[in-house]
């Protein structure tokens, strides 16, 4: 039976895999998992959930979340913005894509909904394994995550998706989470911010 647990560090591998898989495969793992999930299972476990199959002793699927976006972004910016640097720096065979590649993750602008964190304090990724997608596993873990943040006294969290992402668009409407925003560029709607209140 598939089992929803809190994140540890010992789930990283998997979940770096997971991230990668479901993200972009042509970047660097390392690259992409320092931007985008190890910032969460190193500082953050405790507002992180897994799935883990026990069959086959992995990590199929995560939700990973912080408490104060805030404070989150101020801190990725400290910490992990030159453990992406050194990595690049690091990496034997560079090349102008994978320099492209690291300026790119660099620039991203995750602060472009900072309107939304005095009443929606919170954010999270969620990502499953394409082979366990579908099976309910998305609503299990929304709803332990969502636990957590009530116990801890949270008033609401948000979250961003592509403007493309038909499929997880829809997700999070059958979730019941309301649209907050977009981020519109030359007309095209680039990422829409999607959240939810406790009260």
């Amino acid at each position: 039976m598939l089992n929803i647990r809190t994140c540890t560090l010992q789930d990283e591998a998997d979940i770096v895999d997971i991230c990668h898989i479901t993200g972009d495969t042509s970047i660097d793992k390392t690259l992409f998992a320092l931007k985008w999930c190890l910032y969460y299972v190193w500082y953050e476990t405790e507002n992180c959930f897994v799935v883990e199959d026990p069959d086959r002793a992995k990590v199929v699927g995560y939700i990973l979340g912080t408490l104060d976006t805030e404070k989150q972004i101020a801190a990725f910016d400290r910490i992990m913005l030159p453990k992406m640097k050194a990595h690049w720096r690091s990496m034997p065979h560079k090349t102008l894509k994978n320099r492209r590649d690291y300026l790119t993750l660099r620039a991203i602008n995750t602060n472009s909904f900072s309107y939304l964190y005095a009443q929606y304090p919170a954010h999270l990724h969620i990502n499953l394994h394409p082979d366990y997608q579908r099976k309910g596993l998305g609503h299990k873990l929304f709803a332990a995550y969502e636990k957590n943040l009530i116990q801890k006294g949270i008033p609401g969290y948000h979250l961003v998706v592509g403007g493309d992402n038909a499929t997880g668009i829809s997700f999070y409407k059958k979730l019941g989470l309301e649209e907050l925003g977009d981020f519109t560029q030359l007309g095209k709607t680039l990422a829409i911010a999607y959240g939810k209140r406790f009260d």
